[in-house]
């Protein structure tokens, strides 16, 4: 009889940026403002498009908050909570309610909390590891 048994223990780790997935995130935004915008042309949908508008206005706290899952297959952790993910996601609501004012400043800090977000530095998370004992 196989029955599984689950370890939790606690590891500290060191993550560097995630260039890789910052460039996808970043293009998958645009792609998605984009898509945003022809919904909200269309009158029935139109509400839609304003919903995807926000996803893409606050991924840097949806990153910091890892809602995405970005590190589960890498580090083989169910969830990496970026330390300041607090300050990430005040800092962009802040940059979104300038969005109205400036759409440059509100771009150039978008894409520095992006980056913050995915760059968590040093970081202690729960490991869970899977193992198979045969009976």
């Amino acid at each position: 009889m196989e029955r599984i048994e689950k370890k939790v223990g606690r590891v500290c780790l060191q993550v560097t940026f995630q260039f890789k997935n910052y460039i996808n995130l970043i293009l998958a935004s645009t792609f998605l403002a984009g898509f945003a915008y022809l919904i909200t042309l269309i009158p029935l949908v139109g509400g839609f498009g304003y919903i995807l508008y926000l996803v893409v206005i606050f991924k840097p706290a949806l990153v910091g908050f890892d809602c995405f899952a970005l590190y589960d297959d890498k580090f083989k952790i169910p969830k990496l909570l970026h330390p300041q993910r607090f300050l990430i996601a005040v800092l962009n609501l802040l940059s979104s309610l300038i969005l109205i004012i400036s759409i440059p400043f509100f771009i150039l800090v978008w894409i520095l909390l992006l980056a913050w977000a995915l760059k968590p530095g040093f970081i202690e998370v729960e490991k869970i590891e899977y193992t198979s004992i045969f009976k």
